[in-house]
């Protein structure tokens, strides 16, 4: 009898410090997630403003420069040597050259050269774009 108290206070104590543990590892994690908070400068009421990309909406400009993240997808309208680079996307080892043009219809979505992609990083030159509402479903 005495050999099942002690497994169970060994249970116990291992349940405890795993319970700690994985609180104070959820706790590291918003912290780091508040801490990786991406900005994006775009145009409000007729002037320039950085703010936090979870505030971006479908039809705000957004510009982009070397170093940003692309807050959400978006049509291209302006660039200057535009290099994007999508490889978590598409596969591609090199940045895309970006460009404003307009494409055909039925251009796939990664030759799409016109169109920057959330979660993407801009690597060389600028950019403006208007940011697109979310796709929705055909029925």
């Amino acid at each position: 009898m005495g050999r099942l108290w002690v497994i169970f206070g060994v249970v116990l104590v291992n349940a405890s410090i795993g319970f700690i543990q994985e609180a104070k590892a959820v706790k590291a994690i918003e912290a780091l997630a508040r801490t990786m908070t991406t900005e994006a400068t775009v145009l409000r009421a007729g002037e320039k403003r950085r703010i936090s990309s979870a505030e971006v909406v479908p039809g705000d400009i957004v510009f982009l420069q070397s170093g940003d993240k692309v807050p959400a997808d978006m049509r291209l309208f302006q660039t200057r040597d535009l290099q994007v680079d999508e490889s978590a996307l598409t596969g591609e080892s090199v940045p895309v050259d970006k460009k404003p043009e307009v494409l055909d219809h039925d251009t796939g979505l990664a030759d799409r050269r016109n169109m920057a992609y959330a979660s993407s990083l801009v690597t060389y030159g600028q950019g403006a774009a208007l940011s697109l509402p979310l796709a929705t479903k055909q029925k």
